[in-house]
């Protein structure tokens, strides 16, 4: 019989590449010839193990895993291969497919997040990767590594728009959840440097003014966001925090004359 033969010559041979080739045509004749989708899988995942960085035997695993329902079974021989791969690009393209799989075929967040952070480990951080982490610390709570992220993310954003938003968001967290106001108007001042008239982070500035620890450092920075934004009426309102914190009587008189 064809398979038998073809198994004979994929174990006689010790050249990986020619294994590989050997086990992708007993695959075939399994599927193909035999019908039995399980050999082929088996015969692929084999495959696999040989060339790591082959994507189509991976693409054809994932196609029997759909017919078989054998995604745990995929997972495990990706990630057996992905940590053995020896270029790092190979490594990185099998660590991001097992994390696709964990997280959109079975389900599992922690095993998701492993495969993203291995991937970005691989070959450095880069959108997609970073991207995936974001939406998977976000589900699954995690705030110190969402926040670790985030500054990453802003670190690698070229757009103006989508560094104010990560910008933001960040600023958010430190500031909600874990009460470091002083970090989060470090982030909102980043914002409104790059674009006095964004709206978001003056309103997140203005509610830190009733931080009297801060207050004196946002209203400076407020100052110049009125102030080029042509708002003179809001300068104007700063005077009101800037008596509140005024240490004497004279301070606070200059403040009411200025205003």
């Amino acid at each position: 019989e064809l398979a038998e033969l073809l198994e004979v010559t994929a174990e006689g041979t010790s050249d990986n590449l020619a294994k590989r080739d050997e086990l992708r045509r007993l695959a075939e004749v399994h599927e193909q010839g035999r019908g039995d989708r399980s050999a082929a899988f088996e015969a692929y995942r084999r495959a696999l193990a040989e060339d790591p960085s082959d994507a189509d035997i991976a693409d054809q695993l994932e196609r029997l895993a759909v017919e078989l329902d054998a995604w745990d079974r995929v997972a495990d021989a990706i990630a057996a291969r992905a940590s053995s791969a020896l270029d790092p690009a190979h490594g990185r393209a099998l660590y991001m497919r097992l994390a696709n799989i964990a997280e959109a075929r079975l389900g599992y967040d922690a095993r998701a997040i492993e495969g993203y952070r291995r991937a970005a480990e691989q070959s450095g951080d880069d959108d997609e990767t970073l991207g995936a982490l974001d939406r998977l610390y976000v589900r699954t709570r995690a705030a110190t590594e969402l926040a670790d992220v985030l500054e990453r993310r802003i670190q690698l954003a070229a757009d103006p728009a989508a560094s104010a938003e990560l910008s933001i968001r960040l600023g958010e967290l430190k500031e909600q959840h874990f009460g470091d106001r002083r970090g989060a108007l470090q982030a909102y001042r980043d914002v409104v440097e790059r674009d006095p008239s964004d709206p978001r982070a003056t309103a997140a500035l203005e509610r830190l003014l009733t931080d009297d620890a801060l207050a004196a450092e946002v209203v400076d920075v407020l100052d110049g966001v009125y102030r080029q934004n042509n708002a003179l009426e809001r300068v104007a309102s700063l005077y009101d925090v800037r008596i509140r914190l005024a240490d004497t009587a004279g301070e606070r008189v200059r403040f009411l004359q200025e205003a």
